[in-house]
């Protein structure tokens, strides 16, 4: 984020914290669709993450006095949508097994393959989605959020070392999981 843009956002967190209604508006305008995104991440449910994401930021608005330092925003939010989709995840015991590798592959070479680049977007993407949670959410936060190491273990409440090994195992399995697309593809 370019300096003025950052200035920007600091102001509307020291406004919104007096109560101004349109810092508020501009920042859940800002950064709902991230939040939205990470509670997703967690939940694979689009219907409770438009819920959980309402609860997050009533949780944001109701302890914005505590953010010490404004700068941290964003880390602090995301991390706020990261407890409230576990958080929902715990309550709802929700079941998360996956679909065999198999059974992706076959679903995925029944659909109209049209462009490459269209069936390896979609394949990564069933892929993202066959790794356990934790490694699927650390994943999104280091490529899509552009995250830091320190911001995404300040998220997720985990020391920097884990979340560079779950980095490094998400990886790891996800090569594997791409790698029986190809195998299966050649037969």
């Amino acid at each position: 984020m370019e300096r003025t843009n950052q200035v920007f956002e600091e102001l509307l967190v020291l406004n919104a914290r007096n109560g101004d209604a349109q810092a508020i508006n501009l920042l859940v305008k800002r950064w709902n669709g991230r939040i939205r995104n990470q509670v997703y991440r967690h939940t694979q449910n689009a219907e409770v993450s438009g819920d959980i994401s309402q609860e997050v930021w009533i949780a944001i608005f109701k302890s914005i006095n505590t953010l010490q330092d404004v700068r941290k925003f964003g880390v602090w939010a995301l991390s706020i949508a990261s407890r409230k989709a576990i958080d929902w995840i715990r309550r709802n015991q929700v079941d998360r097994k996956r679909e065999g590798i198999r059974e992706m592959v076959a679903t995925e070479m029944a659909e109209d393959s049209g462009d490459d680049q269209e069936m390896l977007i979609r394949r990564l993407r069933q892929a993202l989605k066959s790794l356990p949670e934790d490694q699927r959410v650390i994943l999104s936060l280091y490529y899509l959020e552009e995250l830091a190491v320190p911001d995404i273990a300040t998220i997720l409440s985990i020391p920097a070392g884990t979340v560079k090994s779950r980095l490094y195992y998400a990886r790891e399995n996800l090569k594997q999981i791409i790698k029986a697309y190809e195998k299966r593809e050649e037969h």
